[in-house]
């Protein structure tokens, strides 16, 4: 299917990677929603993570949707970076006293940042994924924050999960 999507799209030499962008946000969204559902599940009250979860996963879609506009989707690849890292930053403060799951999947956010976003944006989302870990720090140390509602079982549970779709993420790159 990727071949043919790529014949499809264009006949510009990067046309495959235009495409694997497209794909990654479809990825993405996929990730989100199964980040989404397993925090509803396990912890509802967390009603801000649900909220920028449903914006992150519109967010993929419509760059997925690009590519059958026959438009560049790097550029949502751009500000879905920018919202899930923002994002991030919710979440790490919310969950005070513990490392917020969320924060392992930066490793597979830097990988997309390095392969399928724009030069210009690159310097946007360092300083940002810098600012989250600068502000990840003193949160999961309980300085800094709202301490985190998850139970033991639960956020051991939730860790397994974010990381266990991480690996998968980082596998399809």
């Amino acid at each position: 299917q990727f071949y043919s999507d790529v014949f499809h799209f264009s006949s510009a030499p990067d046309a495959s990677r235009q495409v694997a962008a497209g794909y990654i946000c479809l990825g993405a969204a996929v990730g989100i929603l199964a980040g989404a559902i397993s925090t509803a599940l396990l912890n509802p009250a967390h009603v801000e993570a649900l909220t920028l979860a449903v914006i992150n996963f519109c967010a993929c879609l419509i760059g997925f949707r690009r590519l059958k506009w026959r438009r560049d989707p790097r550029p949502a690849i751009d500000l879905i970076l920018v919202s899930c890292l923002l994002t991030e930053i919710v979440f790490v403060y919310r969950n005070a006293g513990v490392i917020a799951p969320v924060l392992l999947s930066l490793p597979a956010q830097i990988g997309i940042a390095v392969f399928f976003q724009r030069r210009q944006m690159r310097p946007v989302t360092a300083i940002l994924v810098l600012a989250t870990v600068a502000i990840a720090i003193p949160a999961a140390l309980g300085q800094i924050g709202v301490a985190t509602m998850y139970t033991q079982a639960n956020y051991v549970l939730r860790v397994f999960v974010v990381l266990f779709l991480t690996t998968l993420g980082l596998g399809f790159i």
